[in-house]
Parts: C-alpha cells; structure tokens; sequence
C-alpha cells in the first residue's frame, strides 16, 4: 500500500506527490513515467467499474509516489498524468473486518466543487464525507489530494481534486453496492457543493 506523509510531517521533509498515471492500457511499447528511475512504490490497477462518465479519460490506472510535479508528462496521446499534492491526514476505518482471502480494491474519485462552494466543499469532504465512506465494510483507508501538475494531449479536463479508499472485499460489487444504498438512504450524506457534472467515480482492482 502506498505511504504518504501527513500534517504531522517535518516541514522540513517534502512529502511525496502521487501520480496517476491512465492510459488504454498497461502493457505495450509506451513507456509508463511510474515505471522510470524517478518513481517509487508503483501499483497497478484494473478498472472494474465506472460509475460517472468519463470520456476521454483512458481507463486503466497506475499509481506511484514523485518526488517533483514536472513529472507530469505523458508519453502517449492515449495517456493522461496528473501530480497531487497529499491534503490533510490520511484517513483509517475504525477496526476494519477484512474477510481471509479478500481481494485489493480502490475507489478513485477525481471532482472539484460547484461554484462558489469550495470552502464548504472541503469542510464536507474533509470532516464528514471521508470518514463515512470508511465506515462501509472492508475499507481501510482513505487520502485527499489536490492536482498540482497534469499532461492530457488529447486535453481531457481533470477535476481538481481526488480521493483514493482502499478496500478489502470477497465481493467488489457487493461493497459498491453498499455503498450506493447508504448514499440514497443518507446514511453517508452527498453535498450538493460536489460537482456531479465533472466527477469521475471508479472502481479498480490492484492488480498483484
């Protein structure tokens, strides 16, 4: 699992960048930037299900840490780079149940606020939203991030946030599912100060 620092770091120590690398796929001649001399901790991710719609944006996902924005370069035009900056602590589920032999999931979600929202935005996500994300079953963590740097040759628009759970499931449906069910319900509360109309909303699985 990636590492980031959080507010308790060293200003001192420059906390690492997270770069997402999408593009149409994984293996082939184009060189991946996570997979030069300049990353570190390189995870890859298989999508399994969009929820938004995305178009444009490439679906296969790998992940990695930088130590500098300008690596934000794509190598292909079927290929989108993004940079973020950590925001905040990363956040951890209260005494997770993590079935034997469940398998590795994330959920990426990219948006940016409505309108003249932001503040509220980031109070919703950061003191409310994330932590009741985490409270579905089998998820384990979740981190914030803001884009810093970014490279779309076919000038796909990203949202300028993210947030990435990791989650632990038998069934990555199931835990979708539930998701979606406490959304309608309120149990996990939506804010209109989210941007439904640029959100993009993914399901991957790591591949190991």
């Amino acid at each position: 699992m990636l590492a980031f620092a959080t507010a308790g770091t060293s200003p001192a120590v420059a906390a690492p960048l997270l770069m997402m690398v999408f593009q149409t796929a994984t293996t082939g001649p184009v060189v991946n930037p996570c997979t030069t001399g300049h990353a570190h901790s390189v995870q890859i991710l298989d999508l399994k299900r969009e929820i938004s719609q995305a178009p444009g944006l490439q679906p296969m996902l790998t992940e990695c840490l930088v130590s500098d924005h300008t690596a934000a370069k794509a190598t292909s035009t079927d290929m989108t780079v993004a940079v973020y900056r950590t925001l905040g602590p990363r956040h951890t589920a209260i005494k997770p149940v993590v079935p034997q032999g469940a398998g590795h999931f994330e959920l990426v979600v990219l948006s940016s606020p409505t309108a003249g929202n932001e503040a509220e935005y980031n109070r919703w996500y950061d003191h409310e939203h994330i932590d009741g994300v985490l409270g579905n079953p089998g998820f384990l963590a979740g981190q914030r991030y803001e884009i810093v740097a970014s490279d779309s040759p076919a000038g796909y628009p990203l949202p300028r946030y993210a947030a990435t759970y990791r989650f632990r499931s038998m069934d990555w449906r199931a835990s979708m599912t539930e998701i979606r069910r406490r959304l309608s319900t309120g149990e996990v509360r939506s804010s209109p100060t989210f941007d439904v109309k640029t959100g993009v909303n993914r399901y991957y699985e790591l591949r190991q």
